[in-house]
């Protein structure tokens, strides 16, 4: 046994660990007039001729490394004589090979090749000589859509409407600035809805819907996501399309026929409205998406309301939790710009969805935007 320990120590003493030369933490080296959107960072593993590493995209900012929004580790691969290496990355978001060439001790030149184009010829700096293992994600959460209940009606008034093939969908809706010329235009961008079937949701007399919905919804892609301060947001209206025809599934949204026939957001005025909120014309809940922290938002926090001073079963005053990811906002709606949000303490996220003349005519995508500050 003695033996077998001391020849198991040796091996692992021959083994090469990634405290090997070009192991480390490397940032990319940004200079004034730099326009990288997703400034990076890679981790460099190396044993021996083998080379694991991991691309870190951040946000970028007047802290450019301060809000990571996705991580992706390569595929092991191997150092060449000339100290290269390519290698795929495990990335959801896009396919992008990751090529890199390690100059002297302290410098790694990279390039992210991807199939709607390449990066520029990337200089990382090292900034630690242990590289950090650790791949943040933003895991999906629970949430559930409300369509309300026996003792809280949702329906439609006598002859008003009368519901016909109803899908459930949630849009996020995006806003990212498009250079025309030299002005900046803000545009709306969704993503392709995925819809649930709600038949089953129907009231007896076709005016209404009840009961509820529980899903699992994840993080937008990367294209739905607003800078706003050090880090991203986005907005998710929750609603209910009413299909023209009986189709096995949702193929394709026809705006001119196919209404929406409830949401999260409708029109009227609440009282108790922000001071800031004070010119709404709608109002409701959308599911409310930030990368980072909450507070790293930036001028958003203007037209935020946190409120804060709930108090849960044991008498301790509740909290919104400014690490959270998914938020339950209400919201408070000026025509298509959103002009306020109220957060509150909520472990469970539901969002009530309420059918709504509000959109019958509506041919376009009438739903509030979250419009950036900064």
């Amino acid at each position: 046994m003695r033996l077998l320990l001391f020849t198991m120590t040796l091996f692992l003493a021959a083994c090469p660990g990634f405290e090997d030369a070009f192991s480390g933490t490397y940032r990319q080296v940004l200079t004034a007039d730099d326009i990288s959107s997703e400034p990076i960072a890679i981790e460099v593993f190396r044993f021996g001729h083998n080379v694991h590493a991991m691309v870190r995209f951040h946000s970028g900012g007047v802290e450019p490394f301060a809000s990571e929004m996705r991580c992706a580790w390569t595929e092991p691969t191997t150092l060449s004589d000339d100290n290269t290496f390519e290698a795929l990355l495990d990335d959801p978001v896009q396919r992008i090979r990751l090529s890199g060439r390690f100059e002297g001790d302290r410098t790694l030149k990279a390039r992210l090749n991807a199939p709607g184009g390449n990066s520029p010829d990337l200089s990382l700096g090292l900034v630690a000589e242990i590289p950090d293992d650790t791949c943040r994600t933003i895991a999906p959460r629970s949430v559930t859509a409300k369509f309300g209940n026996l003792s809280s009606q949702n329906e439609f008034a006598p002859g008003e409407y009368e519901i016909r093939n109803p899908y459930f969908g949630i849009q996020w809706i995006a806003v990212q600035p498009i250079q025309t010329g030299t002005i900046a235009v803000w545009t709306a961008f969704t993503p392709e809805l995925l819809f649930s079937p709600l038949e089953s949701k129907v009231t007896s007399n076709r005016r209404g819907l009840s009961g509820q919905l529980n899903l699992t919804v994840e993080a937008p892609g990367e294209e739905y996501r607003t800078v706003s301060g050090d880090t991203r947001y986005s907005i998710a209206h929750f609603i209910v399309v009413d299909d023209e025809v009986d189709e096995d599934s949702f193929v394709r949204w026809d705006r001119a026929t196919e209404p929406i026939i409830a949401s999260g957001v409708r029109g009227g005025t609440r009282l108790d409205a922000p001071a800031f909120a004070d010119e709404h014309n709608q109002f409701g809940r959308a599911l409310l998406f930030v990368e980072g922290r909450l507070d790293s938002l930036g001028r958003m926090l203007d037209i935020i309301e946190i409120v804060e001073e709930d108090v849960d079963a044991d008498g301790e005053l509740e909290t919104v939790d400014p690490t959270a990811h998914f938020f339950v906002a209400e919201v408070f709606a000026e025509d298509e710009r959103i002009v306020g949000l109220r957060l509150r303490p909520s472990p469970a996220l539901t969002i009530p969805v309420t059918v709504t003349t509000e959109f019958l005519d509506q041919t376009g995508l009438p739903l509030p935007r979250l419009f950036p500050l900064d």
